[in-house]
């Protein structure tokens, strides 16, 4: 029998694949908390390392172009006078608007200001987040990306921007919310057409279109920076979207016919034409003194001095004195050139294999085109000019730190403590920058420490010590400042008002004087002299340099109030009724206007209306012995004694030393027969004034007629 293998059983394949045995599951990586953290975590957790940061901020004190921009910028007291906020800057009224609103509810207490700009650092860090969220799903990217990428990006990169001490300049000095709020529009606009253009329902697309239009519109008319918008629009698409040539074609015509159509509107707006040669220098400059060509070398320069500060944030301060390049052939701007030329030329290598870091480096040169190439601005490198470019750098760091911790363990386990410990750096220095900003006088001598040569930060600490009345100290500051500068308008100003409060009134002229003649645009030197001229009682060069002032659009309700009572020692009542009236438009709690305002009526013979207004200072200040003076005297020119003598007798409960009112506390009673009370009140004022003669005289009367 031949003999039988055994039966080899057969696999049915078939289409059936085999697969290697299963692997564990691949944790996802754990890098701060966890992988599955919530949205609303992160932002929760953004938000309260803002607070720890900023949050000792609400008492930092107005700096700088506060003052000018706030504190004496009338068009922002009446949140309801939308068209003298569009008037004072057209292009700025967004940001206006919002420091109205301040205005309107925290008048000049600093911590509203404070609130407003740390929530626009949050929302722009939230935009930050949003944008790298968005990016991270774009189909250049998506099936490129890592774990760690998608996990945490978008939160590193808020992170990075919201605590970098770079960044404190834009949040914490407040009249800067330009530049914070700018950046918010701009980095939401962007990040709103990325989900315009990943999102799949028509319907939501044109909701996000719409946002993005409408942010821009807003970002456009916060602040010029904001035009180079349609550009990091055109550099999303070609790098993140991979745009086909006509795509790129018709969003780069999109894109100019939306920047001619800003620049015709902005022409618009001032009433220029818009392609006159004169309008375009004079709206594509902010000074004469720079060239375009001296801007453009400094500012290449400057740029390079901006990056080192993000990669090494030391020695910053408020007023930097960066020298101008002569030119482009010198060395420095020679290298600098160079140096950007090569960044820009890797940027553009890694747009197909690093897109981010393309992104991150192109978008940093797009959001700097305003201020740092040919439009000349007076001063050449401010901290809180690299806040929306920044945006970019902040991404790329993100991704490179994230794409690192998803390479392997081995370079995980250092670099994880190593970015944690670099947050709470940054954090640390970002506090300890802000605490700085709280104290103005060491403020403003580290800033001396940091430019011992520049004038500008020993004028502003001397104006500090001068608010604090530390004349003596003030007057060493302003005199080292004019040392080097001597023609330093605003120098010659403040040493001006130094010799006022020192008594000397002839320096302080002087120093005036020279102030306006530097810059005749100086309405604050105008108004200042032209109260030096009325204290020494030259009215017609007081109402002179008022009237400057006033041309100049240096309007405040102090100087209406001056104006009006130079019209009424002049007897001209009808225009001191009105300029008291203007006064009290621009500050309805202008006590001493209502005073002025309601004895220039009384003088007319207007004794109701009046009484009215001094009825209304008294709900200014109830406790103002003036304005019981005030209002007794109307009452008793109406005859009603017994109103007049309770009105008179308040006034000098409030304030005893008040001669005249005891003047005229003594006529009332002499009026009402009540000699001896009258010769009390004619005995009080002349000892409160020895050579008050008609006091003296009203004496002797009531003398003589005690004695009949």
């Amino acid at each position: 029998m031949p003999r039988q293998h055994p039966k080899t059983q057969k696999r049915v394949q078939g289409n059936k694949k085999e697969h290697p045995p299963p692997n564990p599951k691949k944790k996802a990586t754990l890098f701060l908390i966890s992988n599955s953290l919530p949205t609303w975590v992160q932002l929760f957790f953004l938000a309260a390392t803002i607070v720890l940061t900023y949050g000792h901020t609400l008492d930092v004190p107005f700096y700088f172009d506060d003052f000018q921009g706030i504190i004496r910028n009338t068009a922002i007291h009446n949140l309801f006078d939308l068209k003298k906020i569009w008037d004072f800057i057209p292009y700025r009224v967004v940001g206006n608007v919002t420091f109205a609103i301040n205005y309107h509810w925290h008048q000049l207490h600093v911590a509203g200001y404070h609130v407003i700009n740390i929530t626009i650092h949050f929302l722009s860090c939230c935009s930050v987040f949003g944008l790298s969220r968005g990016l991270l799903s774009t189909p250049v990217v998506r099936n490129r990306i890592t774990r760690e990428n998608e996990y945490w990006l978008p939160l590193l990169a808020a992170l990075i921007f919201a605590l970098h001490p770079l960044h404190t300049q834009a949040v914490t000095y407040i009249i800067q919310r330009f530049a914070s709020l700018a950046a918010l529009l701009y980095i939401g606009s962007l990040a709103c057409y990325v989900q315009a253009r990943i999102y799949k329902f028509s319907t939501g697309k044109v909701i996000w279109m719409l946002s993005v239009i409408i942010l821009a519109g807003l970002a456009f008319f916060t602040k010029q920076n904001t035009a180079t918008l349609p550009i990091s629009i055109l550099l999303i698409e070609i790098i993140f979207f991979s745009a086909k040539l006509e795509r790129v074609l018709l969003l780069f015509v999109t894109a100019f016919l939306f920047l001619l159509a800003t620049y015709c509107l902005l022409f618009f707006v001032f009433d220029y034409a818009p392609f006159s040669l004169e309008a375009m220098q004079t709206m594509t400059r902010e000074t004469k003194v720079i060239s375009r060509g001296d801007y453009l070398a400094t500012q290449t320069r400057v740029v390079w001095y901006y990056l080192g500060l993000f990669f090494w944030p030391a020695g910053l301060h408020l007023d930097y004195s960066f020298p101008l390049s002569g030119g482009f052939f010198d060395r420095a701007v020679l290298l600098s050139g160079l140096g950007h030329g090569l960044l820009i030329g890797f940027a553009c290598f890694c747009i197909r294999r690093y897109p981010f870091v393309a992104f991150g480096i192109l978008f940093y040169y797009i959001a700097h085109l305003v201020e740092s190439s040919f439009i000349p601005i007076r001063d050449v490198l401010f901290e809180h000019r690299t806040y929306l470019p920044d945006a970019g750098l902040c991404i790329v760091a993100a991704w490179g730190v994230t794409t690192l911790i998803g390479r392997s363990e081995k370079i995980k386990i250092p670099l994880v403590p190593g970015v944690l410990m670099l947050l709470c750096t940054l954090g640390v220095a970002t506090w300890q920058r802000n605490n700085v900003w709280r104290y103005p006088i060491p403020f403003w001598k580290d800033c001396i420490e940091k430019e011992a040569n520049y004038s500008r930060p020993l004028n502003n600490l001397g104006r500090i010590l001068f608010e604090q009345k530390q004349y003596e100290a003030a007057l060493q500051y302003f005199t080292r400042s004019l040392a080097l500068e001597p023609y330093h308008p605003r120098v010659h100003h403040n040493l001006g008002l130094i010799y006022a409060e020192l008594g000397a009134t002839d320096r302080a002229i002087q120093h005036m004087s020279l102030a306006v003649q530097l810059d005749k645009k100086f309405g604050e030197a105008h108004y200042n002299l032209g109260t030096l001229y009325d204290e020494t009682g030259n009215l017609q060069k007081a109402m002179h340099h008022y009237q400057e002032a006033l041309r100049l659009k240096y309007e405040f309700a102090g100087l209406h109030n001056n104006l009006g009572s130079l019209y009424a020692a002049q007897g001209q009542l009808g225009k001191a009724v009105k300029a008291y009236k203007r006064a009290l438009q621009i500050d309805p709690q202008f006590t001493e206007a209502y005073n002025n305002l309601g004895l220039a009526l009384s003088w007319q013979g207007e004794f109701e209306k009046a009484i009215t207004y001094f009825e209304e200072a008294l709900q200014q200040d109830g406790n103002n012995a003036k304005t019981y003076s005030n209002i007794g005297m109307v009452y008793a020119r109406q005859e009603r004694f017994d109103m007049a003598v309770s009105a008179l007798e308040r006034a000098l409960e409030l304030d005893p030393m008040l001669a005249e009112t005891s003047n005229n506390l003594g006529v009332v009673y002499y009026r009402q027969g009540k000699i001896e009370k009258a010769m009390v009140s004619f005995e009080q004022a002349v000892r409160i004034n020895p050579d008050y003669r008609e006091a003296r005289n009203n004496l002797e009367r009531a003398r003589e007629e005690l004695a009949q």
